[in-house]
């Protein structure tokens, strides 16, 4: 009988230690903590300055030691200092720093590890350790970096050498910047000459926002025109650009590649960097022949930036055109000149003699369909014709370069 009663005993022994022993388990695998990082912000004029963010842990039970690795992009910060003055309140000012020395650093990663002497274990929430980071890149562009936790490099422990599961809430590095950008800005040099043929005008390129920590020294860049009725003329010579007078390159039909590697530096919010003059010139095909009906007699002429292709040179690097803010195209009105068959910014004999070699020919087909300028149903050059050239005799209204 005793027997029996020994063995219902050491059966109820049995069963409580293993129910106590699964909960000791349990509690040890359940013990979680939140490991953060704070986000920082900077703009470009605090290149060379520092900044401090804390580790901190929250939600911790018996925290007894720790080993932490933390990461960044080098190439934006770099690690000045750790100080680990706020594991005098953690662990109570009694705590074993195992790496030589106290913590290990290189190329974008620090690590550090702690483990206390003598119970209890820390719980609750604290900072850990400080960070205090150089400022070493700033430019025309944004850059970010995580400051973030290597988990597959941090351990935490309780007094029992169980591990701690870890929640990570990393920080992130900004370096904001206003992106540098170009722009166009069209000018009317002589505002008493219409846009029509034998019109000059001027289209000022500049360089915007560019910062003091990567200046522009040089650019490669294309320009688009409408050909139909443009001609590239100059780069006006006389204004004062930021930078040295670019290299012009016209081989190519309605364009004007323009390039500069060096000749000066220049950072602001808007700096000329050269001044282009186009003319308004187009040839005598029929569409360029002002009519009173079934044909526009005001186009427009573009002049744009390629976005495609171009860079500028920031701060000794080669920036994509495509990374840049780009300019809105310019548009150019472009307008015929009644009676102005010839189509040469004139209305003179030259016109009058030319439609009047076609007079009472039938523009069905043919070359005198070029010549009716007063579009009606009877398909002849007539003396309708004539006269909308007659009427308009002697218009010229020349333009002179800017």
């Amino acid at each position: 009988m005793k027997t029996k009663y020994l063995a219902s005993i050491l059966t109820l022994l049995l069963f409580a230690s293993i129910f106590t022993f699964g909960l000791t388990i349990q509690r040890a695998s359940a013990s979680t903590a939140t490991l953060s990082i704070s986000s920082v912000a900077k703009i470009p004029s605090d290149v060379g300055t520092s900044f401090t963010v804390p580790v901190n842990i929250s939600d911790v039970s018996d925290l007894f030691g720790f080993d932490i690795k933390i990461t960044w992009d080098n190439s934006l910060i770099t690690l000045s200092s750790l100080d680990d003055s706020s594991l005098n309140t953690v662990f109570a000012g009694h705590y074993l720093e195992p790496l030589t020395p106290p913590y290990q650093t290189g190329d974008g990663y620090v690590r550090f590890a702690a483990v206390k002497e003598g119970t209890p274990g820390f719980s609750g929430s604290a900072t850990l350790f400080t960070l205090t980071f150089n400022i070493v890149e700033a430019d025309n562009l944004p850059h970010s970096t995580p400051i973030q936790f290597d988990p597959l490099n941090v351990k935490l422990s309780d007094s029992a050498a169980n591990s701690i599961t870890p929640t990570f809430n990393d920080g992130t590095y900004t370096m904001s910047a206003i992106t540098p950008g170009i722009t166009f800005t069209k000018v009317n040099p002589n505002t008493n000459k219409p846009y029509e043929f034998g019109k000059y005008v001027e289209v000022q390129v500049y360089a915007t926002n560019i910062n003091t920590n990567s200046p522009l020294t040089g650019y490669d860049l294309r320009v688009d025109y409408s050909s139909e009725f443009l001609t590239f003329v100059q780069v006006q010579p006389t204004d004062p650009y930021v930078l040295a007078t670019p290299t012009v390159d016209t081989s190519i039909s309605g364009v004007v590649h323009l390039s500069l590697s060096s000749g000066g530096s220049y950072h602001g919010s808007s700096g000329l960097l050269f001044t282009l003059t186009f003319q308004i010139i187009f040839d005598q095909r029929s569409t360029h022949i002002w009519k009173t009906s079934t044909s526009p007699n005001q186009f427009s002429a573009t002049i744009s930036l390629e976005t495609t292709t171009g860079s500028l040179t920031l701060g000794g690097g080669t920036t994509s055109i495509g990374s840049v803010t780009l300019p809105t195209a310019v548009t150019v009105p472009v307008n015929l000149i009644q009676g102005d068959v010839s189509c040469d910014g004139h209305v003179d004999i030259l016109d009058l003699s030319t439609v009047a070699a076609y007079f009472d020919q039938s523009t069905a087909s043919g070359p005198a369909a070029k010549y009716d300028v007063k579009v009606d149903s009877n398909n002849i050059i007539d003396i309708y014709d004539l006269v909308i050239v007659a009427a308009n005799y002697y218009y010229y209204k020349p333009d002179v370069l800017p």
